[in-house]
């Protein structure tokens, strides 16, 4: 498990479409291919979780 805490912007695009706005995250990369994103206020549960395969995108802004 690799586990990166950043400030950003959440972005998906799947079956359905979330956008969760920037803040300070905790991103969860998972052995078994999961990806979650946590936050300070959500408790234990994930704010978004992604069990499939995907393509994380990093776009730096200026």
């Amino acid at each position: 498990m690799r586990l990166v805490v950043a400030r950003c912007e959440i972005l998906y695009t799947g079956r359905l479409t979330a956008r969760l706005p920037q803040a300070v995250r905790l991103l969860m990369f998972k052995a078994d291919g999961c990806f979650r994103v946590h936050d300070d206020a959500g408790g234990f549960r994930p704010l978004n979780c992604i069990r499939t395969e995907f393509r994380p995108a990093v776009v730096k802004s200026a």
